[in-house]
């Protein structure tokens, strides 16, 4: 079930995906805050295009001070945390196989979880612009078309909670006379559950050859 913070949402997909985008308090959280650089000695985990990974405390912290990713833009980040034990998820979608991967995604995390008749966790959604070929917006609308259709039949247990959904035309600068993304990193701080704009710089940007995804 998919909560705008803590309201319901039902309806038609495109709908639900404009009201996300057009509730201005989610766009203002993130946009607000600046812009954290991580560098090579950050204990950060960055996740490459089509890449996804879930991280949860062992035993008592954290093995990361970051998890997120850059460089997207009509690729959309999706960063997902556990309320109760804060457990991490974070997956850069650039529109193929969007529907296994985040099936296989909510799957892994609820077999780490142990069984509750409830799970919730937040949801923040940052990436895509107003391209002209309206690729972005295909791509968030496959995402709630997982969110709406197929996460409630799979995982009827799960309660998505939307906090941020930084997508389309509230992610989209003009410079010159092409138009993109206004952000297109991020970067959730695993301790405290905070979201915040990012870049990686390229030597932080592993460790992929270490620990394959």
């Amino acid at each position: 079930m998919l909560f705008l913070e803590e309201t319901p949402l039902h309806g038609d997909i495109g709908v639900v995906l404009r009201t996300c985008w057009d509730h201005a308090p989610l766009n203002i959280a993130v946009t607000a805050l600046p812009l954290v650089t991580i560098r090579p000695e950050t204990k950060a985990l960055y996740i490459h295009q089509r890449e996804h990974a879930i991280v949860r405390k062992l035993p008592d912290e954290f093995p990361f001070e970051w998890l997120g990713a850059d460089d997207a833009t009509t690729c959309h980040i999706l960063i997902v945390r556990e309320r109760q034990t804060g457990m991490s998820a974070c997956v850069h979608l650039d529109g193929g196989r969007t529907t296994y991967t985040l099936n296989r995604l909510f799957a892994t995390m609820l077999e780490m979880l142990p069984p509750a008749s409830e799970t919730h966790m937040d949801v923040h959604l940052l990436g895509g612009f107003e391209d002209d070929r309206g690729t972005s917006f295909l791509l968030s609308f496959e995402v709630f078309r997982f969110f709406m259709k197929y996460g409630p039949v799979l995982f009827p247990t799960l309660r998505l909670h939307i906090q941020t959904c930084l997508l389309g035309p509230h992610n989209t600068d003009t410079r010159g006379k092409h138009k993109v993304p206004k952000l297109s990193g991020c970067a959730l701080h695993l301790a405290t559950g905070a979201l915040h704009p990012a870049h990686f710089e390229d030597e932080a940007r592993g460790p992929a050859a270490l620990l394959p995804l």
